[in-house]
């Protein structure tokens, strides 16, 4: 199978650890010819982006084929009204069998919808943001709200995520994580007893020791005659096993949850998808929580011959 990874939004790194380097790793890995349409700016070892000075098609080290297109006219890769040379010749030119778009905030999706419209083929997109994490002002807003969304909703009739014809699914998914919270043993902290044994030492050692708590407390008042031998040894006992767990008091072993279930199906003339999903994270702190409910339902149907009705519902 031909697989082309489409990755224009920012820069483009290879032998990084995100998915469009892993997921293009192990589809090679599986046989398939697997190639990528970049931009020519990558993320440098300076931690500044830079331009790819190589040749504009190689093979990288994981075998996938990365083909850098040039923006038009002299912008960078975050310019927002950017569009690529060539886009469409190259996809055209590769002829995939199955197209990853990786993030959708980009003009050239429109040629990305005209070759799936062409050629009948399957298009996976996934989004790392949208209007409701990533836009800061009101013109971002807007940018998310109409027009990354139209580009999105161009390609949206070719994703996979609808309704079988002639059919009924049902799926769950469910993940669980737990973070473990820190604990003393996990730092190299004295505890009450060696505060004690610290404070002896210091005064064994000719320090002038000033305090009116703890251990410095107690042997000011024994140099002032308020304490006599056996109640400053008493005390200094009781003070020995005086430790105060500031970790299990303010934090928790954090607990994560994720829950997915999407129902799907339809007829030769419609077909329906709709997904519920929650999402529970603790936080580390007793005090932090975070929950995230969504939903989708999509409907396509076809009224009659040549006119058909898509219906989307977000929450």
């Amino acid at each position: 199978m031909r697989i082309l990874h489409i990755c224009v939004t920012g820069p483009y790194t290879d032998g990084f650890n995100y998915q469009e380097n892993l997921l293009t790793k192990y589809q090679v890995k599986a046989s398939h010819e697997v190639h990528i349409l970049a931009s020519e700016w990558q993320w440098g070892k300076n931690g500044k982006i830079e331009k790819y000075e190589g040749n504009q098609d190689y093979k990288n080290a994981d075998g996938a084929i990365v083909h850098r297109l040039k923006i038009n006219g002299k912008k960078d890769v975050f310019y927002r009204y950017k569009r690529f040379e060539h886009f469409y010749e190259e996809i055209e030119e590769i002829v995939p069998d199955v197209i990853f778009v990786h993030n959708l905030q980009f003009l050239d999706i429109d040629k990305i919808a005209k070759y799936a419209r062409k050629h009948k083929i399957k298009i996976y997109a996934d989004n790392h943001a949208d209007f409701s994490n990533s836009a800061r002002s009101k013109a971002a807003v807007l940018f998310y709200k109409i027009i990354w969304r139209h580009m999105a909703q161009m390609i949206e009739p070719y994703t996979t995520k609808k309704g079988k014809r002639n059919g009924f699914n049902i799926s769950y998914q469910h993940t669980s994580a737990v973070s473990l919270r820190p604990a003393y043993r996990d730092f190299d902290l004295m505890d009450s007893r060696e505060r004690v044994e610290l404070t002896q030492q210091c005064y064994d050692d000719g320090l002038y020791i000033n305090g009116g708590v703890g251990m410095e407390g107690l042997m000011s008042q024994y140099a002032l005659g308020n304490l006599t031998l056996q109640q400053f040894r008493e005390e200094v006992k009781k003070t020995e096993t005086r430790n105060t767990d500031w970790f299990k008091l303010l934090y928790r072993n954090a607990y994560t949850q994720t829950h997915n279930l999407s129902v799907s199906g339809g007829s030769e003339k419609a077909d329906y998808y709709v997904s519920l999903s929650y999402d529970g994270e603790q936080g580390a702190d007793k005090q932090t929580d975070y929950k995230n409910f969504n939903g989708l339902a999509k409907l396509n149907a076809e009224l009659f011959r040549g006119v058909r009705l898509s219906a989307t519902l977000q929450a």
